[in-house]
């Protein structure tokens, strides 16, 4: 899947490493899928543009808004 008006797709997600363990963690966040997505997942990435990066990182009520908003459709390519 690639984006038609962005170069990059950017998805939302979270990051934590252990301190006391050589580990780190990460997960990447879901929403509701848009109508392209929906027809093979009941679930797709939080899409973020770049200018999203910085609230989606420093501002919780921006983060708690954009998941429940409708992600921008995104291009299937069959490979």
């Amino acid at each position: 899947m690639f984006s038609n008006k962005e170069k990059i797709v950017y998805i939302g997600g979270f990051y934590r490493s252990h301190q006391d363990e050589k580990m780190a963690e990460s997960i990447i966040m879901t929403t509701e899928p848009n109508r392209t997505v929906a027809p093979i997942h009941d679930r797709m990435p939080l899409v973020l543009t770049e200018e999203q990066i910085e609230p989606w990182v420093t501002d919780i009520s921006f983060a708690r808004k954009i998941i429940t908003q409708q992600m921008p459709e995104l291009v299937m390519e069959k490979v």
